[in-house]
Parts: C-alpha cells; structure tokens; sequence
C-alpha cells in the first residue's frame, strides 16, 4: 500500500491558498498511481443560487471540450455521485449510455480510476476522480487507496468549500447606527 509522508499532510491541512492546495492533493493521488485529479464542488449560496467551481489537472483540451460540449450535464460520475458517497469505479459499464464521453475521456488518458463525494449538512458536495490512461482499477487497488482517496476527497471539500462560501458569501457590513442598535 502506498503511504503518504506526515510532512504532506501536514502541508496540505495548513495550506490557505485554494490552487497551492490542489496541487499538493494532485501531488498525493500521483504518489498512489493516478495520473490526473479532478474535483467538482457543488455550492448552495442563498440569494446566488447553486455554484459549480471545478478544480483539475487535466489537459487543456480536455477541458475545453468538456466545457465547449456541456459534458457535465450528461457525465454519469456527477450524476452518480449525487446519490452515493461510495466509490464510483470508472468503466464501460457507467459510461453505457454515453459512450462519447468514455471515448473522449479516453483519448486524452483519463480512462481508469474512480470518482468519490462527500456531502455536508448544509448541502454542498464534493466529486473528487482520481484517474489514469493505463491499469483497469481492481478491486483490491480499490480497497487498497480508497481510504486515502476518501480522505483527500474530505480535505479538500472542507477547505475549498469553506473558502469559495467566504467568497460567495461575505459576512454584511453594518453601519455604526445598525451596531449600536445590535447592542
């Protein structure tokens, strides 16, 4: 089983600073075998509606086509993973209806791996996928990472929606009548 230093982790809990973060989160998946990270958060914002905020180190391209073409909408590891916090193993099966997207997927090197969410109390959601261009994931590769996967997914859904909620949400200002009446 692959093992992550103390000292990484310990980098990632501290760091503030939203891309530095993912960069280590891509650096920790890298250690386990997968090439390429992606993460969705989906953010529930009063008075702004739902947020969709995406993280990845895929290849430009790739995004661009995933954008250009609306893939979100059809990707079944989002839809999938809006209804279950267990791991998501990507493979033929789970692309069955949208085999364009699988063979897109493919033809950039995102073809195995899996996706994992977690979901908080005030709704908002995490899809972390872990992913590369060669080796089926096996079950026992599966077992083997997903606690860890489970944990980044984790991490990185209680920092980064923190911080993107502050930015959407900023605490309002009071004037100095409103304070005084306050108290």
């Amino acid at each position: 089983m692959p093992h992550w230093k103390s000292e990484q982790l310990q980098q990632l809990l501290e760091e503030q600073e939203p891309q530095q973060l993912f960069r280590q989160a891509v650096q920790l998946a890298q250690a386990l075998g997968m090439e390429f990270v992606g993460l969705v958060l989906h953010l529930h914002v009063a008075a702004r509606g739902p947020q969709v905020i995406l993280y990845n180190n895929y290849p430009s391209a790739w995004n661009e086509r995933y954008q250009a073409e609306d893939f979100i909408k059809i990707d079944p590891s989002i839809s999938k993973c809006h209804r279950t916090t267990l791991p998501l193993v990507w493979n033929d099966e789970l692309f069955h209806e949208v085999p364009q997207l699988r063979e897109a997927a493919t033809a950039y090197g995102m073809t195995h791996g899996w996706s994992q969410s977690v979901h908080d109390q005030q709704h908002n959601e995490s899809q972390l996928s872990v992913t590369r261009p060669h080796g089926a994931v096996s079950r026992d590769e599966l077992f083997e990472k997903s606690a860890q996967v489970m944990w980044l997914c984790n991490i990185l859904h209680a920092a980064l929606s923190t911080h993107h909620l502050a930015q959407y949400s900023p605490l309002p200002r009071l004037s100095e009548r409103e304070l005084e009446v306050l108290k």
